[in-house]
């Protein structure tokens, strides 16, 4: 199967414990594909209380690589275009910081997009 590149765009604001649930409930989840894995979260203008929780918890994720941004503008819309915009993957996923994936969700993601 050809390898592919998929970045899962993750939406946050003033969550950092839900974020770090979800990064957790990521790292956990299988790819037993050979496929490039990334990703980006972006800070939809949370509060600067929240920061330094947020870039403790991305410091910590070493599962896959990923790109820490903000958007000023608030509301989703702006945040997943952010994400969108600085991807350089062929296929992207999207998550909310209130959302945890299963141990098959990134398997079922990539053969899905492979398919």
């Amino acid at each position: 199967m050809p390898t592919i590149s998929v970045d899962i765009v993750i939406i946050t604001y003033n969550r950092p414990t839900g974020l770090s649930k979800l990064l957790e409930s990521l790292a956990k989840s299988t790819n037993h594909f050979q496929s490039r894995i990334g990703v980006i979260v972006v800070n939809n203008n949370s509060n600067d209380k929240h920061a330094a929780l947020y870039e403790k918890t991305i410091s910590e994720f070493t599962a896959f690589p990923i790109k820490y941004l903000h958007e000023n503008r608030q509301g989703s819309s702006w945040a997943r275009n952010c994400g969108i915009s600085n991807s350089l993957a062929e296929y992207i996923a999207f998550l909310d910081d209130d959302e945890q994936v299963d141990a098959n969700w990134l398997s079922t993601l990539v053969r899905n997009f492979e398919d």
